[in-house]
């Protein structure tokens, strides 16, 4: 043989050997050039590449449709006998279809059944393509473990790890069921799709919707059984109690369903099969169980850290609802506390759900990816929890409180002198033990809040400084709160300034004491108004902007003091 042709000959040999070796495991050696060590590559599987498809991650419990028939892997009888045939069924609710997906140590991935506890795999007397040779077997080995690739539209493909270029399909002949191997990638009939079940740890949480950051809600609240579910805001005060009637237990059953217990009342959530209706009943049924999907995560930083909220939809047993049909939502019209829960379509707005412990007070998730998260009534601090944490609402902070009498006006001086102990009595009695000692003596440096109240000449400035936020007017006043002279960086300052600007003159003291005992409440950390009900009262509330009080309600101090508590806890 000529040398050129020869050379032809090995480099083909290397190619073939090259592309052989995609699809084995290379047991090998060769030197690192940086270290002349020796690299050991003995059991690294080289896996097959598909153009067009990454290897996937994933893990968990499954539902797995086929995009060609639209029917869902499952286990023919249903037996739990090794060597049973694997076919492809209608959606079914029970656990014959609920396949438990596991990386491998190797790489590969195990598919095994949660009702046989046996694996998806190839016949070992029976290979090939186009025969019904898909069993389940007990036994984990080479026959047993699949390769799975997903496309940018989250379809999958599953191979076996003994064959290149065959792939698990669905029958394309339309008179059996049994899955089989196709060496096909362009029909369908290999494309699966993967419903991953989620795994909810059992728990009391609050149910938030994701659209309309409203609550599920008890009626009432009731404890008779058939009781409407509505959406409802959460009062922050008291949660353990208070709004025990919007707090769920979630727990797992031991056929991967979930119920939903409402707390107050001791009754499971479920849905009228009438109605669709989601109602309280009495007793666990097939009408008060539910399947936990995640549709989407949202990444949003928390204290500094990026946390994921997960939106959950809850769908109910049954052979009509298969995963990802329906949910839980909150019915259509104007969003408003007591909108009726009702099932609707996924493709509906107003399905997804947020879990929240209700087990903890909340404050390190007050902010979500909202400006203010309905949680609580009133938003507090700005943005993100270090800004109020070291800004808003942080102890050793100088308070001055300007008379801005822009009309000379002698009543206004009054009412601004006696307005500032009778704010600063109240905030005082809301926030104790947090803060020591308000001091209201001018340039005294005792007490962790010194308040400072006079003209702008009293306090030594020749004008207020220019940033303000939060800003409030009523008929004849209007009052800011200023952080130094920045409007956003606000923890860098100790100093907070609240101007208080006359714009009709013979202003009466309870308007003095609303405007500043309002602006007093933003400088110590309500960044916020409310505009939930208060008290039983809808706006009744010092922070709501309303002026129809002066007087400090109990949910106004309670979330104040909750989040003094939560910053120096």
């Amino acid at each position: 043989m000529k040398p050129e042709y020869k050379k032809v000959m090995i480099f083909v040999m290397l190619l073939a050997s090259l592309f052989f070796a995609r699809s084995i495991n290379v047991f090998a050696q060769v030197n690192s050039p940086e270290t002349n060590n020796k690299i050991d590559f003995e059991g690294i599987a080289i896996f097959q590449t598909i153009i067009g498809y990454s290897f996937a991650d994933v893990g968990g419990n499954y539902y797995i449709q086929s995009n060609y028939s639209s029917k869902y892997i499952d286990i023919h009888g249903p037996s739990t006998l090794s060597g049973t045939l694997i076919h492809e069924w209608v959606y079914h609710p029970d656990l014959q279809e609920n396949w438990f997906i596991s990386k491998l140590g190797d790489g590969y991935y195990s598919i095994k059944s949660v009702y046989s506890n046996k694996y998806i795999g190839v016949d070992s007397q029976n290979t090939g393509i186009n025969k019904n040779n898909i069993k389940q077997f007990t036994t984990l080995n080479d026959y047993t473990k699949w390769v799975i690739y997903v496309d940018n539209e989250g379809k999958y493909i599953i191979k076996p790890k003994l064959w290149n270029y065959q792939y698990l399909a669905s029958p394309v002949n339309s008179s059996v069921d049994e899955l089989q191997l196709s060496n096909s990638l362009t029909s369908t009939a290999t494309k699966w799709t993967f419903y991953k079940q989620e795994d909810v740890s059992s728990g009391t949480y609050f149910m938030q919707n994701i659209d309309t950051r409203k609550y599920a809600d008890l009626y009432g609240p009731l404890v008779d059984a058939g009781t409407i579910i509505h959406q409802w805001d959460l009062n922050a005060s008291n949660l353990s109690t208070i709004s025990s009637w919007r707090q769920w237990e979630i727990i797992k059953g031991s056929d991967l369903y979930y119920t939903i217990k409402n707390i107050y009342s001791g009754k499971y959530m479920g849905y009228d099969t009438s109605t669709w209706a989601i109602k309280q009943y009495s007793s666990i049924s097939d009408n008060t169980k539910w399947k936990i999907y995640s549709i989407n995560t949202i990444s949003v930083e928390l204290d500094g850290t990026d946390t994921s909220v997960t939106e959950y939809i809850f769908v109910p047993k049954g052979s009509s609802f298969s995963p990802y049909s329906y949910s839980i939502g909150v019915s259509d019209g104007t969003n408003v506390n007591g909108r009726a829960l009702t099932l609707k379509s996924v493709s509906e707005s107003r399905i997804s759900w947020d879990l929240a412990d209700a087990t903890l007070t909340y404050l390190t998730r007050i902010y979500n990816w909202d400006y203010q998260d309905t949680r609580f009534s009133y938003a507090f601090g700005y943005f993100e929890p270090e800004y109020y944490v070291y800004g808003v609402g942080r102890r050793n902070i100088d308070l001055y409180i300007y008379n801005h009498d822009v009309l000379s006006d002698p009543a206004f001086s009054t009412a601004f002198t006696a307005a500032i102990p009778y704010s600063t009595n109240q905030w005082d009695n809301a926030l104790n033990p947090f803060i020591n000692n308000f001091q209201t003596t001018p340039y005294e440096t005792s007490g962790d809040i010194r308040i400072y109240g006079g003209t702008i000449e009293d306090l030594g400035y020749d004008s207020v400084p220019g940033a303000g936020v939060c800003g409030v007017v009523s008929s004849n006043l209007v009052g800011f709160v200023i952080y130094g002279n920045e409007i956003l960086k606000v923890f860098e300052y100790h100093q907070m300034y609240i101007d208080i600007i006359n714009y009709a003159e013979n202003e009466d003291q309870f308007g003095m004491n609303v405007v500043l005992t309002h602006e007093m409440g933003h400088a110590l950390g309500f960044a916020g108004h409310s505009y939930n009900v208060i008290g039983g009262i809808e706006n009744y509330a010092v922070m709501n902007g309303t002026y129809s009080t002066s007087i400090l309600q109990n949910d106004e101090k309670a979330h104040l003091y909750q989040i003094w508590d939560y910053i120096y806890d």
